[in-house]
């Protein structure tokens, strides 16, 4: 008898440490498309503003931008974009991979990617990221 209930108390706290994991991890993802969702607002209104003309002299080249740089970076569009996103947020996904995104002013358009900024690591506006399911 001593076995059994030894046995099923040891079921019982497995089994709530694998949902408290599973939990946190839901929680984490869910996390990341919050901040993908934050970006992506921060992206539509710098692309709509003048901000996307002060990235460079050239308004038909992308300009790639680590986010993780707009706390260090003292020029009029990081400082927008710091802004928007707060002086607390967080640059990075739960897994590490950074977020990095790309301005065309002359199309006022704009790419989201993670980890690296490459065409296998786009989230907006294809994607194309495989360590995050798609929505």
């Amino acid at each position: 008898m001593k076995k059994i209930l030894t046995l099923a108390i040891i079921a019982l706290i497995g089994f709530f440490i694998y949902n408290q994991i599973k939990t946190m991890q839901a929680e984490k993802i869910e996390s990341d498309y919050e901040k993908i969702e934050q970006v992506k607002s921060m992206c539509e209104t710098i692309v709509q503003s003048e901000y996307v003309y002060s990235l460079g002299s050239n308004a038909a080249q992308w300009y790639i931008l680590e986010l993780e740089l707009i706390h260090a970076n003292d020029t009029a569009p990081y400082n927008k974009m710091e802004e928007i996103l707060g002086e607390d947020f967080k640059t990075k996904l739960s897994n590490g991979d950074k977020i990095f995104v790309g301005f065309l002013p002359y199309r006022n358009s704009y790419r989201i990617y993670v980890g690296e900024p490459e065409e296998s690591n786009m989230i907006y506006p294809d994607w194309n990221y495989t360590e995050l399911e798609q929505r």
